[in-house]
């Protein structure tokens, strides 16, 4: 009797986990614009992070942005999605939590950059995960150093302003 009762629960048991919904998350993680991303200070730029290969079950999971190399002060990350809320971030951090549909394969989350101000000539990196299965993908970032203008754009006006000048001093004496 005892065997009976223990095998039937054996049974009952290897039927619960079998039923048991999976939830297999085997995402891969992209960011686009793929190189190197410039970013303008003072004003965003969008980037994409695009996760493929994704098997949802409805339930609700997390996304990361962090700055890995450069001043994480100088940047915000503001992350929307389409099925939820807007998720600000200062300080080069941001953790994001959305819900994509049951049966969802693909899922494109924005992610916008705001550089200080201030930041000229500087290098990030940054990284994006997908915290449930811990795929990531890194991008680089740069802001543009001050502009110094080319010897041509200063040259040629003041070449040109210094030979009309001979041409109508010869004709006016000569």
């Amino acid at each position: 009797m005892r065997k009976l009762v223990a095998s039937t629960a054996l049974v009952v048991l290897i039927f619960a986990i079998a039923a048991m919904p999976v939830v297999v998350s085997a995402a891969d993680l992209k960011i686009l614009p793929e190189g190197i991303i410039t970013l303008i200070p003072g004003s965003y730029v969008d980037t994409t992070a695009q996760l493929t290969d994704l098997q949802c079950d409805g339930g609700s999971r997390t996304f990361k942005a962090d700055v890995v190399y450069g001043d994480s002060v100088d940047i915000t990350f503001k992350v929307t999605d389409p099925w939820s809320s807007i998720t600000v971030g200062t300080g080069g951090s941001v953790i994001h939590t959305y819900t994509p549909p049951s049966g969802t394969t693909g899922y494109d989350i924005k992610v916008e950059i705001l550089t200080a101000q201030g930041a000229v000539d500087e290098d990030y990196t940054f990284y994006y995960q997908d915290v449930q299965t811990g795929k990531f993908d890194t991008a680089t970032g740069s802001t543009p150093g001050h502009s110094v203008p080319e010897f041509g754009l200063i040259a040629l006006p003041i070449a040109s302003m210094l030979g009309l000048f001979f041409f109508f001093y010869k004709r006016r004496k000569g």
